[in-house]
C-alpha cells in the first residue's frame, strides 16, 4: 500500500532538518562556551524529534495494520453466512439423496472453504456440552433439562466463530435453566 503524505511527519522531518542546520551554525560561532551550549541544546532538541518522528512512523504502520486486519474481519464475517448456507444446502442434499458424485463433489468444496478459514486463523467455537461464556455466546433460548447443570450449553443454533483469539461471531445457543439461582 502506498502511504499517504502525512503533514505532521512532513513538519516534524522539516523540524529536524531546521535544528541540524541551527546545530551547524551554532558549532561555528566564536564564543566557545556559548556555541558548545546551543550545540548541545539543539543535539537534545534534534534527538528528541528524531525519537518523535520514529514514534509517529510506528503508530502510523500499527494503524494501518489495523485497518487491514479490521476489513479482513468483515470479509470473513460474510464469507461465514456463505459457508452457513452452503453447510445447509448440503444436509438439504444429504436428505434428497442425490447424485453421490455430486455430494462428493459438494463436500470437498465445503472443506475447501474451511480450510481456507483456517488459514486465515478462523476456527469454530466449541459449544455443546460447555458452560456458557457469554464472551462467546449469545443465549436464544433457556430450557429445562433434568439431570443437566444450569448454563450448560445443550444447543447449537448458529455456529460462532474465533478469529484468533477474538470473537469474530458469536454462538447462538440454548443453556439449560432448571430455576436455579
Amino acid at each position: 500500500m502506498k502511504q499517504q503524505p502525512d503533514p505532521k511527519a512532513d513538519a516534524i522531518a522539516a523540524a529536524v532538518e531546521a535544528a541540524k542546520q541551527d546545530a551547524g551554525k551554532a558549532h561555528n560561532a566564536s564564543p566557545k562556551n556559548a556555541g558548545e551550549t546551543k550545540l548541545i541544546e539543539l543535539t537534545d532538541t534534534l534527538k528528541r524529534l528524531q525519537a518523535d518522528f520514529e514514534n509517529h512512523i510506528k503508530q502510523a504502520d500499527k494503524r494501518q495494520v489495523q485497518l487491514c486486519e479490521q476489513a479482513g474481519a468483515r470479509v470473513l464475517i460474510k464469507v461465514l453466512s456463505i459457508v452457513d448456507d452452503f453447510e445447509r444446502s448440503l444436509k438439504q442434499c444429504q436428505d434428497a439423496k442425490i447424485d453421490p458424485e455430486l455430494l462428493e463433489g459438494l463436500f470437498m468444496v465445503n472443506k475447501n472453504l474451511h480450510g481456507m478459514l483456517d488459514d486465515e486463523g478462523v476456527r469454530p467455537i466449541e459449544c455443546v456440552g460447555k458452560k456458557l461464556d457469554p464472551f462467546r455466546h449469545e443465549v436464544l433460548r433457556k430450557i429445562k433439562k433434568e439431570g443437566v447443570a444450569d448454563d450448560t450449553v445443550v444447543e447449537e443454533h448458529v455456529k460462532g466463530y474465533l478469529l484468533k483469539d477474538k470473537v469474530l461471531r458469536y454462538a447462538k445457543v440454548s443453556v439449560v435453566h432448571n430455576g436455579g439461582n
